[in-house]
């Protein structure tokens, strides 16, 4: 009894069940198209029985089936960020905008490649054409005065641009010296 193999590959924001498996030959493989927003079959369909979001595939060798779904995809603004400040300051955060351009829906995560930097609300969805603001944040704590650099990290395993990479600087300065006045009794040293 020969069995083939059955390829599925989901392009998009969707999913197919059954997924990839062996059948025996001869027999049929049944796929249904499991979110609505299910566009179209593509890859080996010849001999296939397409029916909406339903495709039933004759086993008479191995296949590859693609199964199409909207996609999201990611657009930002700035294209890049530069932070300065001194040495043990608090560096004011900048906003970071995410959209989705793409048809499908969109969920992203914002990480970062660097411990100095990071992004509030770093999880989110949008729907097709919606935006998000996040906070963008620099810490000086821990590091010393010289130019940093580093990248905030958007993905979106479904995007048809994922992942998107925004370089970010840091420039810190020593801090301004501060005037110390003496104080005490001249008696004992002190001025």
């Amino acid at each position: 009894n020969t069995n083939y193999w059955l390829d599925v590959q989901v392009h998009g924001g969707g999913s197919v069940s059954p997924m990839d498996g062996w059948y025996s030959s001869g027999s049929d493989a049944v796929l249904n198209a499991m979110d609505s927003s299910f566009l179209s079959w593509g890859g080996d369909t010849n001999g296939c029985t397409i029916n909406g979001m339903q495709i039933t595939a004759p086993m008479s060798g191995p296949r590859h089936i693609d199964a199409y779904f909207p996609a999201s995809q990611i657009a930002f603004g700035p294209a890049s960020m530069s932070f300065s400040g001194q040495l043990y300051s608090v560096i004011a955060p900048q906003m970071l905008t995410i959209t989705n351009t793409g048809a499908g829906r969109m969920t992203y995560t914002v990480t970062s490649d660097v411990l100095w930097l990071s992004a509030g609300n770093s999880t989110g969805s949008l729907a097709s054409g919606a935006s998000a603001l996040l906070p963008v944040q620099a810490s000086t704590r821990g590091l010393v005065p010289r130019t940093y650099t580093g990248n905030l990290i958007i993905s979106d395993p479904v995007a048809l641009n994922n992942p998107q990479v925004m370089p970010v600087s840091l420039i810190i300065s020593r801090a301004s010296p501060m005037l110390v006045q003496g104080w005490g009794f001249a008696g004992y040293g002190q001025a």
